[in-house]
């Protein structure tokens, strides 16, 4: 403090109103770079902060406390604090727009939402009128309220957006727009005018577009459920040329919004595979980050020749780092994926799983037990793990519907082991069980969707083929009691070997490459252990048969 270092202070430093002594409080807040400074100045001067000084130190302390990395409760603890906020408080009255906006940026920025300094400023909200806002402070204003939280409090932003709305893009910059949309999805805002505004002025503004800003704008526009082809092709062929100029979270969050909105671009993900096989790059992202990805080239059914490898390492490199779900999402995409786990990888997880498994939700263990199931892994103690917690306090019941066909394929796969084990004489008792009522739920919800299988185009092209031959066969034979449907049975008699053809289209295989997904693998598997003989007849391979002749003789080699 000056005003301890200096026995004689200047006499301005003593008046409650003289300009001079604003204008030298004002300047010395202004080219401050300690994140004190504002403090000193509220608790040694604070009757020279009048309503522009206490929100430019409100503003510098945000800006430069978040620079240097001061937690929060550092900076309330610290000697001043009190003082500036009540001084920002008794400004009120005076503030423009622009002091307002930059006291919420401030508050947003600190995370400070138990501030008092915070219901002050939403009161005053509608005090200015709104045409007397500059869309900046418009922007700041509604990001610093996404920041707070303050989905709850619509009496904080609801305003602002409405104003924003009103008013049209054309004059906010491009960073502006994308912390509106960023704001608009942290805050469950689902304004499909603005939203569509958005896209139009992101289509419009592409070449102004940084990779933070198209990032941000793809990532809440998914968020949002709001797809719109123009972005997303946009945002793929930015990703496509200036990769490098993305961060990783960047980067992850273009991704992620891609898999997550069905928008597969494959030279996109291409290049998303190339540079993720870079270990500088790996080393920039989160665990939350590799998770991610992850899970967005599982979800586009993408195989990532390139990093994959990589990426099975990060997982067992840093297992213990993953909370319950991100470990769910690895272990998950890597069974979807089809992938080759090592060893040393599965153990990893075994020992990750069956430490947490008591966080498990529903839906996470149901993914797991799948996986896990694919990946060869359903007699781990992890798989018993998960399966008790599935089971406990009727977790089970809370499982979606949608995903019944991945639970009930694990549960099935281990019944059949537990039979194959029982009549080779082996021990049983590593083969985890589930209650009759928990196995009845789910085969009950399989059985209702198995009912509704419906013939391709596909299977009635091979079924011609085979007619043809003068192979006996059936389209769509029910197995172990209705609850598989086999694509084509081959008729044999009794004593002879059951084939299986199974027509398997292109959402059996990755997109960019004939490789099985991880369903298809275990679908055959479980058709294998039933006492079939699997034959596939993949899609790739049928439409590269151009004549009726060339079917034949094909299906004649099967």
């Amino acid at each position: 403090s000056w005003r301890d270092a200096d026995p004689n202070p200047p006499p301005f430093l003593d008046g409650e109103d003289h300009w001079q002594g604003r204008l030298a409080v004002n300047r010395i807040l202004a080219a401050a770079t300690d994140w004190r400074t504002p403090l000193t100045v509220a608790r040694d001067c604070a009757r020279l902060l009048d309503y522009v000084g206490a929100a430019c130190a409100a503003h510098r302390l945000a800006r430069l406390s978040t620079a240097a990395g001061v937690p929060l409760d550092a900076v309330k603890a610290s000697p001043g604090h009190g003082a500036l906020i009540a001084a920002a408080i008794g400004r009120g009255p005076k503030y423009t727009p622009r002091q307002m906006a930059n006291i919420l940026w401030a508050l947003g920025k600190l995370g400070d939402r138990a501030s008092p300094l915070l219901p002050a400023i939403v009161a005053r909200l509608n005090g200015p009128p709104w045409s007397a806002w500059r869309e900046q402070e418009l922007a700041n204003g509604f990001w610093a309220a996404a920041s707070l939280g303050l989905a709850d409090w619509p009496e904080a932003w609801a305003p602002l957006v409405a104003e924003i709305t009103r008013r049209g893009l054309d004059a906010f910059e491009t960073q502006a727009v994308s912390n509106i949309v960023w704001a608009c999805a942290h805050l469950k805002h689902r304004n499909e005018e603005l939203l569509q505004a958005v896209a139009d002025f992101t289509v419009a503004n592409r070449h102004r577009m940084t990779p933070q800003s198209m990032s941000n704008t793809v990532w809440a526009l998914n968020d949002l459920q709001f797809y719109h082809s123009s972005v997303f092709d946009l945002a793929s062929a930015d990703v496509r040329t200036r990769m490098h100029a993305y961060k990783a979270q960047e980067m992850c969050n273009v991704l992620y919004a891609m898999a997550k909105s069905d928008h597969v671009d494959e030279a996109a993900l291409a290049a998303f595979d190339a540079e993720v096989a870079s270990s500088r790059r790996r080393a920039e992202c989160t665990g939350q980050a590799i998770a991610n990805i992850l899970w967005a080239f599982a979800n586009a059914r993408f195989y990532p020749v390139k990093s994959l490898g990589a990426l099975i390492g990060e997982v067992e490199r840093r297992v213990d780092q993953f909370g319950e779900q991100e470990l769910a999402n690895c272990v998950w995409s890597l069974a979807r994926l089809g992938a080759a786990v090592p060893p040393s990888t599965l153990a990893a997880v075994d020992a990750r799983v069956t430490r947490i498994a008591g966080a498990f939700q529903a839906q996470a263990c149901s993914n797991t037990l799948w996986a896990l199931t694919v990946l060869g892994g359903s007699r781990l103690p992890s798989y018993a793990a998960l399966a008790a917690r599935l089971t406990a306090d009727s977790g089970a019941a809370s499982v979606d519907p949608i995903q019944v066909n991945q639970l009930f394929q694990s549960l099935f796969m281990m019944r059949l082991e537990r039979e194959a084990a029982e009549a080779a004489g082996e021990a049983v008792a590593a083969i985890p069980s589930v209650p009759d009522d928990v196995a009845r739920r789910v085969t009950d919800l399989w059985r209702d969707s198995a009912s509704n299988t419906v013939v391709s185009v596909f299977q009635e092209d091979v079924s011609l083929v085979l007619r043809g031959l003068g192979v006996d066969h059936t389209v769509e034979f029910g197995v172990a009691d209705g609850l598989f449907s086999v694509d084509i049975a081959v008729d044999r008699s009794p004593a002879g070997p059951r084939v299986a053809i199974e027509v398997d289209g292109p959402y059996h295989f990755m997109v960019n490459a004939n490789h099985p997904t991880g369903a298809t693998i275990l679908r055959r598997r479980l058709l294998t252990m039933l006492g079939w003989t699997v034959v596939s007849v993949p899609y790739h391979e049928f439409a590269t048969l151009a004549t009726p002749r060339d079917r034949a003789l094909a299906m004649a080699r099967k």
